[in-house]
């Protein structure tokens, strides 16, 4: 490992690491100044006396603009390391975006794949909650402060009732996880409602739901993590897939004290779905809905679907849409969730496609609620950054949806080997949009797991706290880390930092990534 310098030069502050990249701290914009191999030669170069370290090196990052970086952990442990990871970067360095993607294999197959997003810590939260035969809700929290988090939680079920409130502590740096019919959480065996977190000083939490096949696999989905007491308007799910062997289940969360009602409006566009053109909800407060796809077409159809709160709700719900494939064979072998989200004019995600025996595919839904065709840009950049190396365009129909393959886009026919990121620009109005990542394991199941979007931002200075709440290593289980920046800048670095693992203890871990 390399340590990462900190010097002066003509009364100027600079840092680096790896080939040891010199930026200026005081500068109005970060600039690249000189990459030179070691630290005694950038000594030597620039006249320095001394260097030192100002930040662990564990796995050091240089992310350009409109670039990123990603690490595989080599899952080669015969037993399954948990543990959590935070984003440092350097003083005067932006914060960069990230997602981990969780691979699970039996008998060495993968048998699932889960995306979850980097958070930053909350105080509060409200989760989706599940317990069953098949089914069950982990439930990750890391603690980041010097001092110990204590952490109060109810749950509440389908009629509204809470439990009584219990609480646990988490050490200081260190992290819990486990079901929720676990210690410390002690749930029901069987439970359908929601899960309600606060605590007294900032956590971050990440919630995965995770369902037994009629094989046993554990197949995961990713339940997001909802504040308590705001109020959104109109949520959409820009997918939502139905026929052909996939089901969906939608998934509405209460965030409010109060009870909400509304309709799930599909999008018109296509032939009418198998559930007509909309379904009721009516969700206690604090509680939980789900609403469930027939599966009974034998063509396949994709649609978005509008949350749309009535008249008495000064709220929607949030929650999330997991659209469900079974085999001819009747064996569940792929699920993924779809979460709610507003409209937003630009949007930036992780995009990988390969041309190996997986065949794996990175796609888009883009769903738009304007009464006139979106016209949307697509853009691709390598985890090097700059200037896009190719550029798409769709049309979004009136008040519709489109989903497709970055390969089916127009500009991107002849892509078949790209890891980096896909920018996505709406001209004429705000749209919705989620990642897909497609792929095929190694007894040919056709898997599925989606990628979340981050809000594309100009580039600012600061840095915030961002964690990876839950990383899993070791017997059949991989993580992949992936950080990215949003801006528009193509130039100069955006971010410099490290990834640091810790055990749920709070000790560093040295995780062997790839």
């Amino acid at each position: 490992m390399l340590d990462l310098p900190s010097f002066n030069i003509s009364g100027k502050s600079y840092s680096g690491f790896g080939q040891y990249v010199f930026w200026n701290k005081d500068a109005s914009a970060l600039t690249v100044i000189e990459k030179v191999d070691t630290a005694a030669n950038a000594a030597s170069s620039y006249g320095v006396a001394s260097i030192s370290p100002t930040l662990e090196a564990q796995t050091p990052f240089t992310i350009f603009g409109r670039g990123g970086a990603s690490w595989t952990s080599l899952g080669t442990g015969a037993f399954t390391s948990v543990g959590f990871a935070r984003v440092k970067t350097l003083s005067g360095s932006g914060t960069p975006s990230g997602l981990a993607i969780f691979g699970a294999r039996q008998n060495g197959v993968l048998v699932s794949e889960a995306t979850v997003p980097a958070v930053t810590p909350v105080q509060s939260g409200r989760i989706y909650a599940e317990i069953g035969d098949s089914v069950d809700t982990g439930l990750a929290i890391a603690n980041p402060s010097p001092t110990a988090a204590k952490v109060t939680f109810y749950f509440t079920d389908q009629s509204g009732a809470n439990s009584a409130s219990a609480s646990t502590m988490i050490p200081a740096n260190g992290q819990i996880a486990a079901f929720l019919d676990q210690a410390p959480f002690n749930g029901l065996s069987s439970f359908m409602g929601t899960f309600t977190f606060s605590s007294d000083t900032p956590i971050a939490a990440v919630a995965l739901r995770g369902h037994s096949n009629e094989r046993s696999e554990l197949l995961w989905t990713t339940l997001p993590v909802l504040p308590l007491n705001y109020f959104f308007g109109p949520q959409i799910f820009p997918t939502a897939i139905d026929g052909g062997g996939w089901t969906t289940q939608f998934v509405l969360v209460n965030t409010t004290d109060s009870v909400l009602n509304g309709t799930l409006q599909f999008f018109p566009q296509g032939p009418p779905g198998p559930l007509g053109s909309s379904l009721n909800y009516s969700i206690p407060a604090r509680s939980s809905r789900k609403l469930m796809t027939t599966g009974s077409g034998t063509t396949l159809l994709a649609r978005a679907v509008r949350i749309v709160p009535d008249s008495r709700s000064f709220s929607a719900p949030l929650g999330i849409a997991i659209f469900s494939e079974t085999n001819a064979e009747g064996v569940t072998i792929s699920e993924a969730g779809v979460p709610a989200s507003s409209n937003i004019q630009q949007a930036v995600l992780y995009a990988q496609v390969s041309d190996d025996a997986s065949l794996m595919q990175t796609g888009v839904a883009i769903a738009s609620t304007s009464s006139t065709p979106t016209n949307v840009t697509l853009e691709l950049t390598t985890l090097g950054g700059g200037p896009p190396v190719l550029t798409g365009n769709v049309t979004v129909p009136a008040n519709g949806q489109i989903q497709m393959y970055l390969n089916q886009i127009r500009g991107f026919e002849n892509l078949k080997s790209f890891q980096g990121l896909l920018t996505i620009s709406a001209k004429e109005s705000a749209v919705s949009v989620v990642g897909l990542r497609s792929r095929y394991n190694e007894r040919g199941d056709y898997l599925v797991t989606t990628i979340p979007v981050a809000s594309a931002a100009s580039y600012s200075f600061g840095n915030s706290t961002a964690l990876f709440p839950v990383f899993a290593d070791g017997n059949g289980y991989t993580t992949q880390f992936i950080l990215f920046d949003t801006s528009t800048v193509t130039t100069g670095p955006s971010s410099v930092g490290n990834l640091l693992f810790f055990t749920p203890a709070g000790q560093r871990l040295n995780l062997d990534v790839r």
